[in-house]
């Protein structure tokens, strides 16, 4: 598994996770959808799912564009208004995917319907928290927001 962070707009960061073998992926927050379909076609990853730490524009404006051109899964929080979500995920839900686990956990707060995803990596967990926990960079933009737990 691995997570790969790309760099979207002007200060936001959605996270492609892929699978053991690197061939399918969810990807997390895409603000715009064509940056993760030039990832995706390069190294030929199939999105499976596309997972949502809140619903703010941000963070969500590539979702219409990746469900259509893949068919993917929309996972939200059943308090986020996210039209295009196929699948609620609630507070202490386990999803799978093709051999990662992720544990959801429901930190309102930044929006009512903010998630934080935890991923189990080789390093330790990955909280993949969107804005949940926002961090300026020294030279004043966000910097990614990938945080590790030894839990």
């Amino acid at each position: 598994m691995s997570i790969v962070p790309v760099r979207l707009l002007d200060d936001n960061y959605a996270y492609i996770v892929t699978d053991a073998v690197g061939r399918h992926a969810f990807v997390v927050d895409p603000s715009t959808a064509a940056p993760i379909m030039a990832v995706l076609s390069a190294k030929g990853i199939v999105l499976v799912a596309i997972l949502l730490t809140h619903d703010h524009q941000d963070h969500t404006g590539g979702v219409g564009e990746l469900r259509e051109r893949t068919g993917c899964e929309v996972i939200a929080s059943k308090n986020g208004n996210v039209p295009q979500r196929t699948r609620i995920a609630n507070d202490g839900d386990e999803l799978h995917y093709a051999d990662e686990r992720m544990r959801v956990i429901a930190t309102p707060g930044h929006s009512r319907g903010s998630l934080t995803l935890l991923v189990d990596t080789p390093e330790g967990v990955a909280g993949l928290v969107g804005a949940a926990l926002p961090h300026r960079h020294s030279a004043g933009f966000m910097a990614p927001r990938l945080v590790f737990w030894d839990l």
